[in-house]
């Protein structure tokens, strides 16, 4: 506690703006922009892990704070809470996430300085926690260890999975991806990443069975227009099935998020594939 009232003591408007955007990388609307890039933009197996590492990864941290029950700072000391957070405090969820893609960054990148990128981005939002007042210390370690943990299952067991699921059937294939959003459920009966995993997995079926698939962009401008059309197309569906369907409770909260998995997959895959720019010779 102390730590945290140290570091509020330099505070300035400038570092509150800082601290308080990188909380962005904390928001749904974040994930909404990461997959999406990276589904459409490179191709969907890779959109595909990703979800499914970053659903696990929420399912544990919610998972975890409901068997610790630890207080956050600002329950102990109201006046350091610099924005709102609900829940508990540990582990915390946005430096597990932070590690977590950071490794994955490191590890699937060429990017020049990538370790730098990487140290930076987990180091600020971590530390924004901190600032922000909805983290104790603990909390930020607790997450560290989370994301190293899943980036190892990432490594280590996607791999493994999928060449199990490779020699299975169709039928097959389809029924093992739709286990572990279904396992979630019923341990967690409100987690809606994993509604919007079972409307993906659908989604990906449906379009092998009907042929439709995205080839590999041959250059920059196809990824990057194909990047876009599935950021812009994720926001539309997700604002217009909210608006449909009650995502609080009553089937519409179970329904609402299915649909709008399936319909990204599916209309993103259909409307990507038409956009193919001529390759400069």
């Amino acid at each position: 506690m102390e730590f945290i009232q140290a570091l509020q003591q330099f505070r300035s408007p400038l570092s509150d703006l800082f601290f308080k955007s990188l909380n962005f990388f904390d928001k749904e609307c974040f994930y909404f922009l990461l997959i999406p890039v990276l589904w459409f933009g490179k191709n969907w197996k890779a959109g595909l892990r990703l979800f499914a590492i970053l659903m696990l990864s929420v399912f544990a941290v919610d998972e975890l704070k409901q068997f610790f029950k630890l207080p956050r700072p600002f329950h102990i000391i109201p006046a350091v809470r610099l924005i709102q957070a609900g829940g508990y405090g540990f582990p915390s969820g946005a430096a597990t996430n932070a590690v977590l893609l950071a490794s994955l960054f490191i590890r699937y990148t060429n990017i020049r300085f990538k370790w730098v990128i990487a140290i930076l981005y987990c180091f600020f939002i971590s530390l924004s926690r901190l600032y922000l007042g909805v983290h104790f210390p603990i909390d930020i370690l607790g997450g560290w260890i989370l994301g190293l943990f899943f980036f190892a299952v990432f490594v280590k067991v996607f791999p493994k999975a999928e060449a199990f699921l490779q020699k299975q059937s169709v039928p097959g294939q389809f029924l093992l991806s739709q286990l572990p959003p279904f396992s979630l459920f019923l341990i967690n009966p409100f987690m809606k990443s994993a509604f919007i995993f079972q409307g993906i997995c659908c989604s990906i079926f449906c379009n092998m069975y009907s042929g439709i698939s995205v080839p590999p962009a041959r250059n920059l401008a196809e990824s990057f227009a194909r990047a876009a059309v599935g950021v812009a197309l994720s926001f539309t569906l997700y604002g217009s099935i909210k608006h449909l369907f009650s995502i609080k409770a009553g089937p519409g909260f179970f329904f609402g998020p299915l649909l709008f998995g399936f319909l990204v997959g599916v209309l993103g895959t259909y409307i990507c594939k038409n956009i193919r720019f001529s390759v400069k010779k």
